[in-house]
């Protein structure tokens, strides 16, 4: 069992929060819309999972939104509304005299599944603008350039000229410092960087950088700044800390350039990163250093299995350890169902050895380390009816669950919706085939409707060896595989509300 990340109004509004961004009231109404939608499966989910909003999706062609209708209807999700559309149309219509397009919470898009022209870039950025609230947050997803061996390449088209002679090998020097990354995944620009370094001519290196290259982060920012935007960070949780989402060595240089507008695009260059999610909110917004205004509404929970979260996690050479008193306690909880800071605050396990309470802010800043880790993500909600289910009979959670796993025990991954959650949640082909056993003949007769779709997938090597690992399947088999996967996710499965008391 695991979260489905991609854009989702709760990840999006914590994101926005860790820059001070006052989010939404949790629990209220709000609009969403979102061009290249993906999946239809995905795009339905996301709006199962969040029942209070209003969903508004674009798809490429009216073929693809003609079948994502029909899928809504199907899974009985009412809260979409399905289109064919590019920004550019969309804008078009949006001046006339009936807006396809409410005042807005959230705008998205991915650039990176389907290339928008130029004119559809521009209509994005003028929507954001135009259809955002006050706190209204524009979430992109785009490359930075348009291939990712260009960021060494802008970098010095842009900087070399401002530079004097005398300065160029120390340029060379801080873009060895940035480029580690870059450098290892690039052996020809290693080759000429060392060469330049050993020789001591700069020209080596900067002199390959020929021709004109385009920085989508710094277009992006030229658009978006005179239409009275703010960036406020990324939506990938890690990319907004320094010591997770770049090497040590490029840091001290980072550090300098905080202030500069080429800051962003010398970080694209230090992470090496062929994408990024950048995330907007008007100039206007309201904003606040307040952590229980920012924090108090999330839930925070872990649906990864218990043994999938390791003791120490080693990133950039630098190692966090997880096995603290506050961090090993608030994973322990997470773990169970999802809580609240002020949940933890309140449990007799937000005590130290000594008996002492955990200070508040080191309990945020725990959880903050947690949620960049990739250990803990924020929630929705949470759910408190799991102590009154009827373990021996399960039910999926939701009109959208049942639709979508009611055609059998087909041996592939699957989404869940999840209202805890906000977003979907993503199962294994074993957990797929084990919970549509439970909930197809309960308990005690899971076994018996398990054990033919695993007979059915032992013909193929592939998918022995995934679910079954090899073995042959009989009763036994069936049994032992139920009880792994349940001993795992039961309990998770009620408590980030994809079955239902």
């Amino acid at each position: 069992m695991k979260e489905s990340l991609d854009l989702g109004p709760v990840e999006l509004s914590y994101a926005a929060a860790l820059r001070g961004v006052q989010p939404r009231v949790p629990g209220q109404a709000f609009t969403y819309a979102r061009f290249c939608a993906g999946a239809a499966e995905d795009m339905l989910c996301l709006a199962a999972s969040n029942p209070e909003g209003k969903f508004f999706f674009f798809l490429e062609d009216e073929n693809e939104a003609a079948a994502a209708r029909s899928l809504a209807q199907q899974g009985v999700v009412t809260n979409a509304a399905i289109a064919a559309g590019h920004p550019a149309g969309v804008l078009e219509q949006q001046q006339g005299a009936t807006p396809p397009l409410p005042r807005l919470d959230y705008l998205c898009c991915d650039d990176t599944a389907l290339s928008l022209t130029d004119a559809d870039r521009e209509a994005l950025f003028t929507l954001s603008a135009a259809t955002l609230g006050p706190q209204g947050l524009f979430a992109c997803r785009y490359r930075p350039f348009a291939r990712q061996d260009e960021s060494l390449r802008y970098l010095i088209n842009v900087l070399e000229p401002l530079l004097e002679e005398s300065q160029k090998m120390e340029f060379v020097q801080e873009l060895q410092a940035l480029g580690g990354r870059y450098f290892a995944r690039v052996p020809a620009a290693r080759a000429l960087l060392d060469k330049a370094l050993a020789e001591g001519k700069p020209e080596h290196l900067l002199e390959s950088a020929t021709g004109a290259v385009v920085s989508a982060t710094m277009g992006t920012m030229q658009a978006l700044l005179p239409r009275q935007m703010m960036y406020v960070g990324d939506a990938s949780i890690a990319s907004n800390y320094m010591d997770l989402s770049t090497p040590e060595a490029a840091h001290a240089l980072l550090l300098k350039m905080k202030d500069s507008v080429m800051y962003e695009p010398a970080k694209d260059f230090a992470a090496d990163r062929s994408s990024r999610t950048d995330i907007w909110c008007p100039l206007a917004a309201a904003l606040t250093g307040n952590p229980a205004a920012l924090f108090n509404g999330f839930f925070f929970g872990s649906p990864a299995p218990g043994d999938a979260i390791p003791p120490r996690i080693t990133v950039n050479g630098r190692t966090y350890d997880l096995t603290t008193p506050l961090h090993a306690r608030l994973i322990k909880l997470m773990r169970i169902m999802p809580i609240t800071i002020g949940d933890f605050l309140h449990h007799e396990d937000s005590r130290d050895a000594a008996g002492q309470l955990f200070a508040p802010m080191d309990v945020v800043a725990a959880v903050h380390l947690l949620v960049a880790l990739g250990v803990a993500t924020p929630m929705r909600a949470t759910y408190t009816g799991y102590t009154d289910a009827d373990y021996g009979r399960p039910c999926l959670a939701g009109p959208f669950n049942r639709a979508f796993w009611r055609d059998g025990t087909g041996a592939r991954a699957r989404l869940a919706a999840s209202t805890v959650t906000g977003r979907a949640i993503r199962m294994d082909a074993r957990e797929a085939l084990v919970l549509q056993a439970l909930t197809a003949g309960g308990f005690e007769g899971s076994a018996h409707v398990l054990l033919p779709a695993l007979q059915k997938l032992a013909s193929d090597p592939t998918q022995s060896m995934a679910v079954l690992g090899g073995q042959m399947p009989d009763e036994d088999v069936a049994a032992n595989l139920i009880s792994d996967v349940c001993e795992r996710d039961l309990v998770g499965w009620y408590a980030f509300g994809v079955l239902a008391a």
